[in-house]
């Protein structure tokens, strides 16, 4: 009887919502004396302490790439160097970090080590801060912001983690250096090591095959939804049929005020009511290597998986306190107040009905999204029609009630957007519901959404915009100064991947010569067509516009002192 009351008292609280997926604001420093030295890296004040960066940046989810004492030992596939050298970190587009009390062996930032709840083995797989975490270099500084896209290649890393691996399995030499670390001097051990690593060789091998997109996605993309489809319909229900490539990246969106948002996803198909924020969690894990095996109806046990569910709800509860960057007029360039102020006037005018202020600081602050259509947007559609034209096999799950208890039974092909929630409610039930219930219990409030065409994308406050660039949800635009301008006269051709920041224009450095990906947008899914709004401004209101931008415009107040104060930042010698 007390199994079937837990059973009961899960499915209450997933029952609030289902999901288909995933001032100058610097903090000071008693002893600087200036602006830090360059190569410093500088923390700026989005409401963390050093305590919580450091915890969101390498907690443990759940997801499982390769066994950890293997990313330690690993060497690069044409060299005996460590794969984790901070060049090659950073030429993926990551950030190499120091150890420290949650990173003891110095993983770059976003990458963990996870233990397996079956078998106790730990793995190395990525947690949030590897998609959402930036950076921006100006002069030599370097500026981290917690909660902005990454412009990292993931796509890239793994295809570089198979060559490692495979390089390891074919040069004796290279193996037995990896075996020494890994496998000490027992030859029963090395056996058994050279088998584990041609089976995860062949595994990994499979999952790029499962995911591998039309062309590259590049740095600062990734088709996410496309990816968890894939993981949750063929892999982990193993129907091969139920393939799809997925064709439609978009950049890895910035997550301050996600918690306060009512659905969250570019084209809003995750709800953050009830308990939606938890699933919505538990399918971003899915598709980054968290494990989940389905045997037939999530009920009475629900579904063993490797997802740490815990921790995704303290993961969830420190975004509560984190507050969008603000422009750092001691690191950047200083805000031409005059001209802001009168940008006010056109952002009131071109921007407000679908961008609305918000207090960037207020821990109560509530965002409802301004969904808007694609028609009237006229942006690349790939991402908002794949989500709901989607369909899959249902195999083992057929009969299943939509909302586990009740709702009409999946038949033989259910859309993803039925299929995916009643994968993901099957992974909480098969957890104690104390681990449900930790860091989630400020969400069992329902809090509903407007209805709204799922063919449409999300418009959000624009409160630390300047730090999130390229622009549009398929980062098709390499600046805002860019955004303002007609369709036609944007780049058609840039390269993404630098973190060199342009404060003019507002966008990094994106010219042939600064590396990184070569993004086309003329190719399927790559459109920077549409948001046509301001376009008709002439160029000195549209830089005045973007002056307003820089102030951490949709920050209901904000003060001419705060622009331009002289506060240093925290920082720390990077290396």
């Amino acid at each position: 009887m007390r199994f079937y009351l837990h059973v009961l008292k899960t499915f209450a609280i997933l029952a609030g919502g289902f999901v288909v997926g995933c001032g100058s604001g610097i903090k000071g420093d008693d002893n600087a004396a200036g602006a830090p030295a360059a190569g410093s890296i500088v923390t700026l004040d989005q409401g963390w302490s050093a305590d919580i960066q450091q915890r969101f940046w390498f907690t443990d989810q759940g997801s499982q790439i390769l066994p950890y004492s293997w990313l330690l030992a690993l060497e690069q596939a044409g060299s005996q160097l460590s794969f984790r050298t901070d060049a090659n970190i950073e030429r993926l587009g990551y950030f190499p970090e120091r150890p420290s009390k949650y990173n003891p062996d110095g993983l770059p930032i976003g990458f963990a080590k996870t233990r397996d709840p079956a078998s106790g083995e730990h793995w190395m797989g990525p947690t949030c801060a590897a998609c959402h975490t930036g950076q921006v270099k100006y002069r030599g500084k370097i500026i981290r912001v917690d909660g902005g896209p990454t412009l990292g290649d993931f796509t890239a890393l793994l295809d570089d983690l198979v060559a490692a691996l495979r390089a390891t399995a074919s040069d004796e030499a290279k193996f037995q250096r990896f075996a020494a670390q890994v496998a000490g001097g027992s030859q029963q051990a090395i056996a058994e090591l050279r088998r584990s690593l041609n089976a995860r060789l062949e595994a990994l091998i499979e999952r790029i095959k499962l995911n591998l997109p039309p062309s590259p996605p590049g740095h600062g993309r990734v088709d996410a939804i496309g990816n968890i489809f894939n993981e949750a319909f063929v892999r982990v229900l193993g129907i091969p049929e139920n393939k799809v490539p997925p064709s439609a990246p978009v950049s890895y969106p910035l997550i301050w005020d996600t918690p306060q948002h009512d659905v969250v996803q570019w084209n809003g198909s995750a709800p953050n009511a009830g308990i939606g924020s938890l699933l919505r969690n538990i399918g971003e894990v899915l598709g980054v290597f968290g494990n989940v095996t389905v045997t037939g109806s999530p009920l009475p046990k629900g579904f063993k998986s490797s997802i740490n569910v815990t921790n995704l709800g303290k993961l969830e509860g420190w975004l509560q306190d984190l507050w969008s960057p603000q422009w750092p007029v001691t690191l950047l360039t200083p805000i031409d107040t005059g001209k802001a102020e009168r940008g006010k006037v056109h952002y009131q005018q071109n921007c407000v009905s679908c961008h609305a202020p918000i207090e960037r600081a207020n821990r109560k602050r509530r965002v409802n999204a301004v969904m808007t259509r694609l028609a009237d947007i006229g942006t690349d559609p790939a991402m908002a029609t794949n989500a709901i034209q989607r369909t899959a096999k249902t195999g083992v799950l057929q009969g299943t009630r939509e909302m586990i208890l009740f709702g009409d039974r999946l038949g033989p092909v259910a859309p993803g957007t039925k299929l995916g929630p009643v994968i993901a409610a099957g992974v909480a039930l098969g957890q104690p519901v104390q681990a449900i219930e930790a860091g989630f219990s400020e969400y069992l409030k329902v809090r509903k959404a407007t209805p709204f065409d799922p063919l449409s994308y999300k418009a959000r406050p624009l409160n630390g915009i300047w730090a999130t660039a390229p622009y549009l949800h398929n980062g098709s635009v390499p600046s805002l100064w860019q955004l303002l301008q007609p369709s036609a006269q944007r780049d058609q051709v840039f390269h993404v991947g630098s973190y060199e920041f342009d404060p003019l224009h507002v966008g990094f450095a994106s010219g042939p010569d600064t590396g990184g990906s070569r993004y086309d947008t003329r190719l399927s899914g790559n459109s920077n067509s549409g948001h046509d709004y301001g376009v008709t401004l002439s160029d000195s209101q549209k830089w005045e516009l973007l002056e307003y931008l820089k102030t951490g415009r949709s920050v209901k107040r904000w003060d001419r002192c705060t622009l331009d104060g002289a506060l240093w930042p925290r920082t720390r010698a990077s290396g």
